[in-house]
Parts: C-alpha cells; sequence; structure tokens
C-alpha cells in the first residue's frame, strides 16, 4: 500500500494537466524546446515510433554507427528531452552518457510476458500509467506522449522485448 501526503496528492494535481481534453501532456512535455527523439532502425518498435512521430510531425532522428560517436555531439547541443526507443544495450549505453552530461531518466518503458511495463520517477508516475495503459501500441504511445497528443488506440501489435522506450530530461 501506497501513503499518500496532502502535498503530494495536490502537487500531482496541479502538476500533470489535460491538453486540450486530448490526453496527457506532462509539464515536462510542454516546455518550449523541441525533445530530441531517438530510434533504433533495426527494431520494430524503433522504427514504429519513428512513423507515429512523423505522422504527429516531429523529427526522429536514426541511431546509426558507433552510438558513442553518435551521442557525444548530440548531448553537446543540451536538449532538455531526449525521448527513445532503443535496444536496451543502446539505452544502458546512451543513458550513461547522458547522465555524466547531468541527465536523468525520468520514464523506462518495455513490453515482455504480455504486457507493458513502466519504470516512473520524480512525479512521472502519471506518464507512466499512460505508456502503461497503451499496452502494445506502447511506441505509439511514446511518439503521442512527446508531441503533447493523446494516446493512439488501435489493434493488436506485437511488441517483443528487445526494444525499450526510455525519456531522459535536464534537472530545471
Amino acid at each position: 500500500m501506497m501513503l499518500t501526503s496532502r502535498r503530494t496528492m495536490l502537487l500531482a494535481a496541479a502538476g500533470l494537466p489535460l491538453a486540450g481534453g486530448a490526453g496527457l501532456a506532462h509539464a515536462e512535455v510542454r516546455n518550449t524546446s523541441a525533445p530530441l527523439l531517438l530510434f533504433d532502425p533495426a527494431t520494430a518498435e524503433g522504427r514504429r515510433f519513428a512513423d507515429h512521430a512523423r505522422a504527429l510531425g516531429l523529427a526522429a532522428m536514426a541511431i546509426e554507427g558507433d552510438r558513442v560517436r553518435f551521442t557525444a555531439p548530440l548531448l553537446a547541443q543540451r536538449p532538455q528531452r531526449i525521448i527513445s526507443v532503443t535496444l536496451h544495450a543502446d539505452r544502458l549505453l546512451i543513458g550513461g552518457m547522458a547522465a555524466e552530461a547531468g541527465y536523468r531518466e525520468r520514464l523506462a518503458v518495455r513490453h515482455s510476458a504480455g504486457r507493458c511495463t513502466t519504470t516512473a520517477c520524480d512525479g512521472w508516475s502519471r506518464a507512466g500509467l499512460f505508456m502503461a495503459g497503451s499496452a502494445d501500441a506502447w511506441p505509439e504511445a511514446l511518439a503521442a506522449f512527446a508531441g503533447g497528443r493523446a494516446a493512439p488506440t488501435g489493434g493488436a501489435r506485437t511488441a517483443p522485448a528487445d526494444a525499450a522506450g526510455w525519456i531522459l530530461t535536464l534537472p530545471a
């Protein structure tokens, strides 16, 4: 059982408004800078994430070649948010580099054993529920989240457990 204080409840209610009734728009997502969207084109989930992001008018960048050489110049640009769908190993490598640059992982999502599982921190639990509620369509939901849109509805999709979605942010 989770104990919630009055202060925590008020902060949660005030910090997570709905975006015009369309769905969840976390305060971090409504930030003025565009998020950096990364995906692994070798995974079906990464391609689905990128396709949905592009359909929403967002730019998604394919991760290619040496991950360290690819990531270093992007981190030097200091994007406020990095939203990605990659192999779990790339999540660890790129996430580690980003942590050294001051980023924190706020949300991680994976599909395994027939369900979507999320790990969220620092007030991102509602975003985790947004992802978990999308079930097999979590890559599309992550793209929708990046654009401040409602989670997509659609038919069942298969989502093997080889990819992970994650969000990194710089501290405010």
